[in-house]
C-alpha cells in the first residue's frame, strides 16, 4: 500500500510540472524561454577544421554593434540584442516565432586553440568565429 501512495504523490507532482509548463509557456512575453531564463539562445553550428575551430551563430537582424565576445579560459561568451522593429502599431499577431531581446550562448571548446588569436565577422546574417589551433611548441633538448 505505501509503495502505491509514493507512485501516486510523484504522479500529482508530475501533473502539477506539466500544468505550469504549459500555463507559462502560453502566458509568458517570450514563450521560447525557458522558465526562468531572461534570454533566448541563437542556434549554432561548432566544427572543427585542420586549422582550428569554427563557431557558426544564426544572427539575422543583429547588428555588429549589438554583439559581444568574451573568453575565459576555453569558454567563449556570446551575448547580444536583437530588436523587433517590425510592430509600430496595436498588432493582433498570428504567428510568432523569431526570438527577441537579450540572447546569451556560453559554448565550451578544446583547450588546444589559441584563444588570443581568435577572429570574428558577422556576414549574411550569421556570426562566424574562428579559434585557430595552438602552435606546437618547440622544446629545445640540452
Amino acid at each position: 500500500m505505501i509503495k502505491a501512495k509514493t507512485i501516486f504523490i510523484h504522479f500529482n507532482r508530475l501533473d502539477k510540472e506539466t500544468k505550469n509548463l504549459f500555463r507559462d509557456f502560453f502566458t509568458r512575453e517570450n514563450p521560447l524561454l525557458m522558465p526562468g531564463e531572461s534570454h533566448w539562445s541563437p542556434n549554432t553550428d561548432i566544427y572543427e577544421t585542420s586549422k582550428g575551430v569554427v563557431v557558426k551563430m544564426e544572427l539575422a537582424g543583429v547588428s555588429q554593434e549589438q554583439i559581444k565576445i568574451s573568453c575565459e579560459g576555453s569558454t567563449i561568451i556570446i551575448s547580444g540584442h536583437r530588436e523587433d522593429h517590425g510592430l509600430t502599431e496595436k498588432t493582433r499577431c498570428l504567428q510568432i516565432e523569431i526570438p527577441y531581446g537579450e540572447f546569451r550562448r556560453k559554448i565550451i571548446l578544446p583547450k588546444d586553440l589559441d584563444f588570443d588569436r581568435i577572429s570574428a565577422r558577422l556576414q549574411d546574417g550569421f556570426l562566424i568565429i574562428f579559434i585557430p589551433l595552438q602552435k606546437a611548441r618547440k622544446i629545445p633538448v640540452s
